[in-house]
């Protein structure tokens, strides 16, 4: 126990880059993330206000009918699921992909010490996540329901438990994934294709997850009162009832009973850690040399002169796509984000026979002006909200890390090298949210009549809205990267100015959508017409912020260090 402590302790350290140090010389930079860490937290207290209000309210509501246990059955549900889906690429980038597992192996540790204090390291990560969402949810819920001390006790005790079976889950399938795989030549595939497949089957069990009773049944429970209702959401987590029970009614028993469980969950992934995790990552770090022969036409082509902007494009789009890490949270997150919303609602549209998509989009009558302006406004929303989850450019400086001289030093222009980071940022942004939008928009055209001219002012307005949030998080990547890292994990998960860049997207996006919203209503203005309008509008905005960034951006690389 004292080396896996011993041992939790130093990854922390090493986990929190420069941050964790106590060099006189970082001074300065740890000053600059303490200001980066309070200015996130005050940017973050109005969504935290709005789950604070949603718990109260889900309490005020529930309540009249004695089913205020739903509620928190329904939060602990949804954390259990956010943190098993975004467990999985974590864990396995944690277990297997950092650059400590060689030294790690080699010292006097047992495997289950070293899976112990990463996970533990993992663990502290999600709080973040988890305490985001849960505590100002579980707040509103207490001061709704007036609650005494020992119900504030056993909430406290609730938010550290509750990630944690999530987590073994996905420990455990990751530990015997890449143990079952071992024999596979190419680890970087493997692990992202193992990555793939772990969140499909994470977030295909939570999405079939229903409450599978008869009209009837579920009428009788609900009119029982009592909580009748609480523990029927936990599906994959049954032991999550005796968690709501613990802090809805105050049981000791339930929160002793769930206590045992975690442990007795927790130990047995250890001692499956114990026997697989050695063999699996051993040499995973490792890449496969293809050692292909090539003809002379094949070496004339490769070695034909291109241009710089080209050259460094490529570079930056293969060093995306090689590296399990990139990939997985910069590229992968592009294309999976509209499936995971897509995917539920499909489930549930398929399992209830009542529903009717063809019948919906008929009904708002996509042939007409309100159908159009409607499908454009819903193409630009989500093309605005795609820079959420477009981490490309916010990390492109960050990605540079120590080697950060080496972009002043090789014979290409710095604003080439710009240019060529945030057209990489652009172009997955494209391929990704405007494919979905595109492939939308022509379905509704052949099928359901959809206005043909909708798809100009459509494909216009994504691609400028992919450009302007990608500018906006790669001038945030200007102004402050992370260049003190350990692991590739470290630039991305770590990088806490990657998450100012995302909140300022938020922004952004949102004043440009209620602004596009409120200009239809005030301007008297055809469809076809007022379209051209926001089109040449983002086209300006587009065009103005790319101009700032590569003039700052030239000034900026040119102070780096």
């Amino acid at each position: 126990m004292h080396k896996y402590l011993l041992l939790t302790r130093k990854l922390f350290k090493s986990g929190l880059g420069g941050f964790a140090t106590s060099n006189k010389k970082k001074k300065r930079f740890q000053a600059g993330q303490a200001f980066l860490w309070v200015f996130l937290c005050i940017c973050l207290l109005p969504v935290m206000g709005m789950v604070y209000v949603f718990g109260r309210e889900s309490y005020n509501v529930m309540s009249v009918i004695g089913q205020e246990g739903i509620a928190l059955s329904m939060a602990f549900f949804a954390s259990s699921v956010l943190s098993l889906v975004l467990g999985f690429p974590m864990l396995i980038t944690v277990f297997y992909m950092t650059g400590d597992i060689e030294r790690l192996m080699y010292l006097p540790v047992r495997p289950w010490q070293i899976v112990g204090a990463k996970f533990t390291i993992s663990l502290i990560f999600t709080y973040l996540t988890s305490f985001y969402f849960l505590l100002p949810f579980m707040a509103g819920y207490g001061m709704a329901a007036g609650a005494g001390i020992g119900f504030w006790l056993l909430m406290v005790v609730a938010l550290f438990l509750l990630p944690v079976m999530p987590l073994v889950y996905c420990g455990i399938i990751s530990v015997i994934l890449m143990r079952v795989f071992k024999r596979a030549k190419n680890k970087d595939f493997l692990t992202i294709i193992s990555v793939i497949l772990s969140l499909c089957l994470a977030f295909g069990i939570s999405s079939v997850t229903n409450l599978d009773l008869e009209g009837g049944a579920l009428q009788e429970l609900l009119l029982k009162g009592g909580n009748s209702l609480m523990g029927l959401m936990n599906g994959i987590f049954p032991a999550l009832r005796f968690l709501e029970e613990a802090v809805a009614e105050g049981s000791i028993l339930s929160l002793l009973i769930f206590l045992a469980i975690t442990a007795a969950s927790v130990v047995v992934f250890f001692l499956i850690a114990e026997r697989l995790y050695f063999a699996g990552a051993m040499g995973m770090r490792e890449t496969k040399a293809g050692r292909k022969q090539i003809s002379a036409e094949e070496s004339r082509r490769l070695s034909r002169r291109k241009s710089a902007m080209s050259a460094y494009l490529r570079k930056e789009v293969r060093l995306l796509v090689r590296s399990p890490i990139y990939f997985m949270n910069c590229v992968m997150l592009i294309f999976i984000w509209p499936l995971l919303i897509l995917i539920p609602v499909g489930i549930q549209a398929f399992q209830n026979q009542d529903f009717n998509l063809g019948d919906l989009f008929r009904l708002i009558s996509m042939d007409g002006q309100r159908g159009a302006s409607l499908v454009l406004f819903l193409v630009l929303c989500v093309s605005l909200a795609s820079g959420l989850f477009n981490y490309i450019a916010g990390t492109a400086i960050s990605r540079e890390g120590r080697g950060i001289y080496m972009m002043k030093v090789i014979p290409v222009p710095i604003r080439v090298q710009l240019r060529a980071k945030l057209l990489s940022a652009i172009c997955f942004g494209v391929a990704g949210t405007t494919l979905y939008c595109m492939v939308f928009l022509v379905v509704s055209v052949f099928a359901f009549g959809l206005p043909a001219w909708t798809l100009i002012p459509a494909l216009t307005g994504s691609i400028c809205a992919n450009v302007i949030q990608c500018s906006i998080q790669f001038f945030v990547d200007l102004f402050h990267p992370k260049l003190t890292w350990e692991s590739e994990q470290q630039a991305v998960k770590q990088n806490m100015t990657l998450i100012l860049g995302m909140l300022l997207n938020m922004a952004s996006g949102a004043g440009l959508g209620v602004l596009v919203f409120w200009l239809n209503g005030v301007l008297s203005l055809s469809l076809p017409v007022y379209a051209g309008i926001v089109c040449l509008g983002l086209l300006a905005l587009a065009f103005v912020l790319y101009k700032l960034v590569m003039l700052y951006g030239v000034k900026r690389i040119a102070e780096l260090e």
